[in-house]
């Protein structure tokens, strides 16, 4: 449902953009810096389609959108990487410089920065 193919490796990604939108979403809701926040990880249902995860531990983490479905997908999730899952299914995992993420019509990177956008907004109104 609208996810397709993944970007290549060395293909661009932006990766940088996404990330200072997830910290600049982090900073909106007033929470704790990553370090200070249990296990050191922060997930975030970002709107009804998107949920991240990521993951400031050394160890790798399975992570996932517990959406109170019987077999929610978990994945690992690398140490200082983020996943991404779109509509619940597992949509990509990058750091601040490279990964892989989902390059559908409805799942890519232009739509998930244009959700958190729009969670920036909420979480400031």
């Amino acid at each position: 449902m609208g996810m397709g193919n993944l970007i290549q490796e060395g293909e661009s990604m932006k990766v940088a953009e996404v990330f200072d939108k997830m910290m600049n979403l982090h900073d909106a809701l007033r929470l704790p810096p990553l370090s200070k926040m249990p296990g050191r990880i922060w997930t975030c249902q970002i709107d009804k389609h998107w949920f991240i995860a990521v993951n400031g531990s050394i160890e790798i983490q399975t992570l996932g959108p517990l959406d109170g479905s019987e077999h929610p997908m978990l994945c690992p999730v690398h140490p200082f990487h983020c996943g991404v899952w779109f509509n619940g299914f597992y949509a990509g995992e990058f750091d601040a410089h490279d990964g892989v993420l989902c390059a559908g019509t409805l799942a890519n990177e232009d739509t998930l920065v244009e959700a958190i956008d729009a969670a920036i907004v909420k979480a400031r109104t």
